[in-house]
């Protein structure tokens, strides 16, 4: 039972077990609060670690010991949007979304043509240099390749 904090009682209105109501509801929801604000707390770290994780990791993937390197098309991204890959090496651009997707140069020196999910594009880059591009229908969709 709860105790009233005051030793005066009314017994006609109630006024004292209101009071010692509202003095308990008031601790339990001071504890809610107090172990949602740590549930948060946690969340928001974990998400900061991630994202210093993700930037210590850097914006390209670099693939230079490979000869072949896989780019999945998927959720209107280049997965990675950057690489770096040495000379001579074959990239493969693999539309994994229901729409179709084009890989294009940006100076429209080559172009993948329109292709649709689950169908696959690839270009061999024997020139060193920076080749971005873009899907035309998606123009928001941009990667790079650069060549080493």
């Amino acid at each position: 039972m709860l105790e009233p904090r005051t030793s005066r009682r009314d017994e006609g209105t109630g006024t004292v077990m209101v009071r010692a109501m509202a003095v308990a509801t008031a601790g339990a929801m001071t504890g809610a609060v107090s172990r949602a604000r740590a549930g948060w707390l946690r969340t928001v770290g974990a998400s900061l670690g991630a994202a210093l994780l993700l930037a210590m990791a850097g914006a390209s993937a670099d693939v230079r010991a490979q000869a072949a390197v896989d780019v999945p098309i998927q959720a209107f991204v280049f997965q990675p949007a950057a690489i770096v890959v040495p000379s001579g090496t074959t990239v493969t651009w693999t539309n994994v979304d229901p729409v179709d997707h084009t890989v294009t140069d940006v100076n429209h020196a080559w172009d993948s043509g329109l292709f649709g999910e689950g169908v696959a594009w690839s270009m061999t880059f024997t020139e060193p240099g920076t080749y971005t591009y873009y899907c035309i229908p998606h123009p928001m969709m941009i990667g790079t390749v650069e060549v080493q």
